[in-house]
This record gives structure tokens, sequence and C-alpha cells, in this order.
């Protein structure tokens, strides 16, 4: 009955779900998730919205943003989080203070100025940051899930996984 509620909201709303309410409202309710900052609480609804279904989707996908430390699909991890991705993601780390413009632009700039710098594909750093910021091999945007979190939060969640990266064994590049 309850994930028939979430369903049905989502359908009567045609897609046009109005984040604030979700946010604020909806998804304290569905996962327990009341954030102070009601603000990030909306945006991470935003980030969502386009990409899900359901409100059930929305609220399910919504857990990374709020977890201090995100879990690593053990799956994605595997492929992924590996000694060259550590390089990347040491790069990456090293850069991000330095950005200036931390808008969607901005970061898409780094992120290609970081590939081609490294001599490699953009997609070969940006998968093992999705990991490294969501757990997941699956989410919105990078730029969209950096700016949410915010680079402190962004900071953290990529040094925790070179340090995972350490902890399997593998050499850092």
């Amino acid at each position: 009955m309850e994930n028939k509620k979430f369903t049905l909201l989502s359908a009567n709303e045609g897609g046009r779900r109005k984040p604030a309410f979700f946010a604020l409202s909806i998804l304290p309710e569905k996962l327990g998730i009341c954030h102070s900052d009601r603000e990030f609480t909306v945006q991470v609804v935003k980030d969502l919205n386009a990409r899900s279904k359901t409100l059930v989707e929305v609220a399910e996908a919504a857990v990374f943003y709020f977890q201090e430390a995100v879990t690593f699909d053990e799956e994605a991890a595997a492929k992924f989080l590996h000694a060259e991705a550590a390089g990347h993601l040491q790069a990456l780390a090293e850069g991000i203070p330095a950005v200036q413009d931390y808008t969607k632009e901005g970061i898409e700039a780094f992120l290609r100025s970081l590939a081609d710098a490294r001599n490699t594909k953009l997609k070969v750093i940006a998968q093992p940051l999705r990991i490294a910021l969501t757990g997941k091999t699956v989410s919105p945007g990078l730029d969209e899930v950096m700016i949410t979190l915010g680079k402190d939060k962004v900071l953290k969640r990529i040094k925790r996984a070179v340090e995972y990266i350490a902890g399997k064994g593998q050499v850092l590049k």
C-alpha cells in the first residue's frame, strides 16, 4: 500500500513532482532521512527527479547523498577501483580545491582537462570518480553530484576511495 501511494503520487503529477514538497515531506517519511539543510535536500531531489519513474525510485536513489561514507558496490569496486584509478583519483583530489568555477561547465572543463593532462579518456577517470562519490556505477551526472555534495564531501569521498584501493594491496601510481 505504501509503495503504491508513492507510485500514484508520481503518476498523478505527470512527472512534474514538486521537489521541495517531496524533499521535505515524503523523503523523510519514506527513508527516515531528515537533513537539517533544506536547500541541500531539495537539490538532491532535483538531481534525481528526471531520472526516476516513481517517488520510491527517487527516495532509494537519494541515500548516497546523505551518507557520511558511501558503501561501494562490490562488483563496481572490483572493476573500477584499482591502482590506475587511484592515481586518477589522487590527481582529482589535488586539483579540485583549485577549481574556481565549481559549476556544471567548470567541473566538466576541469575533468576534461585532467583527462587530457593524464593522457587518458574521460570515462577512465569518470567511472572511478562516480563510484567514489556514490558507491554505484549509475547516478546523476557527475557535475550534478559534485555540485550538490560540495567540494568538502567530494574530497573526503575521493580520499576514502584512494584509501580503499590502498587497503586492497593495490600499488598506487
